[in-house]
């Protein structure tokens, strides 16, 4: 029976490597994904990830399906949204979500513009959605340096981006900039999305981000039990997702996404249990 568990890893590299991509995502996007939840944020990330749109059909256009154009076309339109958005919340009343939001709308909307003028839209429109289980080693390779690079970027950050998180003020006094701190933390979002769109497309990417974060912080108290309980839920949605998409032949990605969602709404519904059932 425990076989089950493993065999499929072991008789197939595909799988193998698709395992390694959702580890990969999981050291690097799950501690970014607390990190916006503790900055209340959350939405932002379906705005950035939309925001690489663009980029990617640009570079599908120009070089067909090539894992590194699309994803540096990904990364330069979202940088590029990075740097209009700090430039509007320094010279506007404008915060983050609200110009996320409007450059979200209109880079949806331009991709599918460029989509529809193509001739091999529906390749690009599968792309989109993700195929963890179609990662080649390039790919690989992409998503292991990003995980890396963010790594390393909040590591070096991480007091920093607690105490704007928590303290933007005492920061200010502290001689920081607090608009060049979040718009390095956002570029770190955007390269994240960038690796995760390769694996699981840049529609649903979001989700591994968010959804293990808001798992975890129901979970612990203490910031970091939160980030390693963050990290160790996307671990587990991205093995049990790809262990069912095996065994019942449904879409991976989804599939992944999925089971950190059944995550967050049973720990939710055993708060509620508790609270309202049992008095605890």
């Amino acid at each position: 029976m425990l076989e089950y568990l493993w065999d499929p890893f072991v008789d197939y590299g595909f799988m193998r490597r698709a395992l390694l991509g959702c580890v990969s995502l999981s050291l690097g996007m799950a501690p970014v994904g607390l990190f916006l939840v503790l900055r209340k944020m959350g939405l932002a990330v379906d705005a950035v990830s939309h925001t690489i749109f663009p980029g990617v059909a640009i570079a599908y256009r120009l070089y067909g399906f090539s894992t590194l154009m699309m994803g540096i076309g990904g990364f330069v339109t979202g940088i590029l949204v990075v740097f209009l958005t700090t430039c509007a919340v320094r010279i506007s009343v404008l915060r983050e979500e609200s110009s996320l939001a409007a450059w979200h709308v209109i880079a949806l909307a331009s991709g599918i513009v460029i989509v529809a003028g193509g001739e091999n839209s529906l390749d690009l429109l599968n792309f989109l959605v993700g195929n963890v289980l179609a990662l080649d080693d390039m790919t690989l390779t992409v998503m292991v340096l990003g995980s890396c690079v963010s790594l390393l970027m909040v590591s070096c950050m991480y007091r920093v981006l607690l105490l704007d998180s928590m303290d933007p003020g005492y920061l200010t006094l502290l001689g920081f900039s607090v608009v060049l701190v979040r718009g390095l933390f956002l570029s770190i979002v955007v390269l994240n999305l960038v690796s995760g769109f390769l694996a699981l497309g840049p529609l649903m990417v979001g989700g591994l981000m968010i959804l293990p974060a808001v798992c975890s912080r129901l979970l612990f108290s203490g910031f970091r039990g939160q980030l390693v309980g963050s990290v160790l839920v996307s671990l587990l949605s991205g093995y049990l997702g790809l262990l069912m998409s095996f065994y019942w032949d449904v879409p991976s990605s989804a599939m992944v996404i999925l089971v950190a969602g059944f995550l967050y709404i049973s720990v939710l519904g055993v708060m509620v249990f508790r609270r309202y059932v049992l008095f605890v």
